[in-house]
């Protein structure tokens, strides 16, 4: 497990042995959860890079492998080095990032839209903190929270 200050230092050690500019490199999951205060620690870091970074990678010898898709999240490719596991991102994502310690980390309201789309048991303590931004999900993604509540939490009482 990773507390704040070890997922920075461990991210930040990774990004500079690979010439990253931490603009490029967007937080997610987890680690985006640790640095919005949801949590404490998390057990991993997720990051997605930009194609360049990616190659940057794959010029290194490194070796992609792919993720199964989870809940209603597809299928994704990533590399594991320097304790991070680098995601390639192919579309922009400005519009759902805020940047803090220099990164582009996932808003919540983003981060609550990926917590519903993987529907994993792990991620329901993050979608009971974001539930407050319900009123700014599409229908869908409303509706799917609720199912997810109650197959992971039980009915309200």
């Amino acid at each position: 497990m990773l507390n704040r200050e070890q997922f920075l230092e461990t991210l930040n050690q990774a990004c500079a042995a690979l010439g990253f500019l931490k603009s490029n490199v967007i937080i997610s999951h987890g680690g985006a959860s640790l640095l919005h205060g949801l949590r404490d620690e998390t057990d991993d870091i997720d990051v997605a890079i930009p194609r360049h970074h990616w190659d940057t990678l794959l010029n290194l010898g490194l070796k992609a492998r792919t993720l199964p898709p989870t809940g209603t999240h597809p299928a994704v490719e990533i590399i594991e080095h320097l304790d991070v596991d680098w995601h390639l991102t192919t579309k922009d994502q400005s519009v759902d990032m805020v940047n803090l310690h220099g990164y582009a980390v996932t808003r919540p309201l983003r981060l609550l839209r990926d917590r519903i789309a993987l529907g994993r048991q792990k991620d329901m303590g993050d979608i009971k903190l974001l539930t407050h931004l319900a009123s700014q999900l599409s229908m869908k993604d409303y509706a799917r929270m609720n199912e997810l509540i109650i197959q992971h939490l039980g009915p309200a009482q």
